[in-house]
């Protein structure tokens, strides 16, 4: 599989714990569903409804855990919080007056995922 070709969005419905849960695989639109916005699974084939405001797309890299790194995350280096982002097809990390394209960041050492814009808004005061 690869991975550059994934995304992530969060489900419309709530899962037994009341929680809309991450879904990852391929994303596309479907005209039958409510808002059109349809996550399938690769291993399964499942299929799940997200809301389109939560999608984001792989960025193909991992970070020191061995975690994919998906546009919208938080990721810390060197003491600093980054936010992912795509933009002129490519993958930028930013902060509120600097942007780097993300594979010249992955050159000089491990990043690590701290969270994401959906679920550690709090983290928005540092990186807008």
């Amino acid at each position: 599989m690869n991975e550059r070709y994934l995304f992530r969005g969060k489900r419309i419905e709530q899962n037994q714990k009341g929680e809309h849960s991450w879904q990852v695989g391929f994303y596309f639109h479907e005209s039958d569903v409510v808002n059109g916005h349809v996550i399938k699974r690769c291993r399964d084939g499942r299929e799940f409804e997200v809301d389109p405001d939560t999608v984001g797309q792989c960025t193909g890299r991992r970070d020191k855990n061995e975690t994919l790194i998906f546009e919208g995350d938080y990721i810390s280096f060197g003491g600093e919080i980054y936010l992912i982002a795509f933009e002129d097809a490519c993958f930028w990390i930013r902060q509120a007056d600097y942007s780097m394209e993300l594979h010249t960041l992955l050159r000089q050492g491990d990043i690590e995922i701290i969270g994401n814009i959906h679920d550690n808004p709090e983290l928005l005061e540092v990186t807008p």
